[in-house]
Parts: structure tokens; C-alpha cells; sequence
């Protein structure tokens, strides 16, 4: 009985604590995991990238996965080795790519995609200019004029097929502004169907690409060396 009373007694005195503790007994927060700073995030993606070619496998996964867990803030640094000589390296680095936020930053990573020549890699390069054009299309043609034999082959019939998508989408725009104000409903199915048809847009922009990318194999130059091969 004694001890019931005494535990009763401390519950009660533990509900007369104000609910907001004073900055010296707030509980202090997490430590952040990971790097934070760039050259620490810039280190730790070389490292776990050497970890992509090592010959077990669980850590080529484990390397893998800590990789896709660092997000946006890896990519910088990330993004030299698309299209490593390593194909285990290439294909996992791909598979860990993420459509950056920042303009400059996503149209550099789409160009080294698409530079791959590797068809699934060049695919995802176009998906991620055709998602935001009116963004994208300067910097990616400013981008390109940067560049001559096979990586120009394959990014001038993307850059026309883009051009076309951003006019499309300015339009868009436009009228989705208008609608918005006026007819909610139908302005929300017309942004449905744009973006449905962004699918179809970039399609008709990568295979164009890979039609480049052969003819140039054919006509100037012994096959391109593409990962796995």
C-alpha cells in the first residue's frame, strides 16, 4: 500500500510541470546523419561510388542504397560518373538519379544521360527536360552548342523536338491561367491531358535521338562503346 501511495504521489506531481520546458531542459534534437557540408557530402559519394564495383554484392547494394538516400544533395558530385567505363558502376549510379529541382543542375545531368548512348540512360535524360521546357530548353540548347560529334548528333533532333513542347507549353500556360479563373473543372482536365501528352512529346523526342545516335555509328564512325558491352 505504501508504495502504491508514493507512486500515485510522484504522478501527481509530474502533471503540475508546465507543458513547455525551459530552453535548458528542452530535449536537444538528433544529430543530423550523414555529411552536411559539400566537401564532407562531396567525400562520402566518392567513396560509397568506389563501394558500386566492389565484388560482394551486399555492399554494392548497401552502397547503392545509402547513395539514392543522400537525394538531391548527392548529385553534384554524383552526376561525373554517368556513363563510368565501370557498367556496374554506370547502371547503379543511374538507377540512384533523381530529377534535380535546380534548372542548370537537371539539364547537365540530363545531357550526360543522354551522352551515355546508353538507350535506357538517354530515356531517362529526355523525360527529364519534358517536364519543365519553359525551364529547360535555353539552358539545354546553350548546353549543347557546347558539344560536337556524337553527343551533338544525338541532342539536336531532342533540342527541336523541345523547342516545339516549351512553345506548346507556354500556350498551355496561358490559357490554364485563363481557365483556372473561369472554369476550374475544365482547367484541371486540360492539365491532365498536357500533362499526358509531355509523355507522348518526349517519346517522339528519344527515338529521334537513337536514330541519330546509329546513323552516326554507320556513317562517321566504328560503334560507339556503350555500357555493358
Amino acid at each position: 500500500m505504501a508504495r502504491l501511495l508514493l507512486l500515485l504521489m510522484l504522478l501527481a506531481a509530474s502533471t503540475d510541470e508546465p507543458a513547455t520546458q525551459p530552453a535548458d531542459r528542452a530535449p536537444k534534437p538528433h544529430p543530423t546523419s550523414g555529411p552536411t557540408t559539400r566537401p564532407a557530402i562531396e567525400a562520402e559519394v566518392r567513396r560509397l561510388v568506389r563501394q558500386l564495383g566492389a565484388a560482394e554484392y551486399a555492399v554494392r547494394e548497401s552502397a547503392q542504397k545509402r547513395l539514392a538516400d543522400m537525394g538531391e544533395a548527392a548529385l553534384p558530385y554524383l552526376m561525373e560518373f554517368i556513363g563510368s567505363g565501370d557498367s556496374e558502376v554506370s547502371t547503379r549510379v543511374a538507377s540512384v538519379i533523381r530529377r534535380p529541382k535546380t534548372p542548370a543542375l537537371r539539364v547537365e545531368i540530363a545531357v550526360r544521360l543522354l551522352s551515355t548512348t546508353d538507350p535506357d540512360q538517354m530515356e531517362s535524360g529526355v523525360y527529364m527536360l519534358f517536364e519543365s521546357p519553359v525551364e529547360d530548353y535555353d539552358l539545354f540548347v546553350e548546353r549543347m552548342r557546347k558539344t560536337r560529334g556524337v553527343e551533338r548528333a544525338i541532342l539536336e533532333p531532342v533540342a527541336e523536338r523541345l523547342a516545339t513542347w516549351k512553345d506548346m507549353t507556354e500556350r498551355f500556360n496561358r490559357r490554364y491561367a485563363r481557365l483556372s479563373r473561369e472554369k476550374p473543372d475544365v482547367a484541371e482536365r486540360e492539365l491532365k491531358n498536357h500533362r499526358e501528352t509531355m509523355y507522348y512529346q518526349a517519346e517522339a523526342a528519344y527515338w529521334p535521338a537513337l536514330e541519330a545516335l546509329e546513323e552516326y555509328e554507320v556513317r562517321d564512325h566504328a560503334p560507339t562503346s556503350r555500357p555493358g558491352k
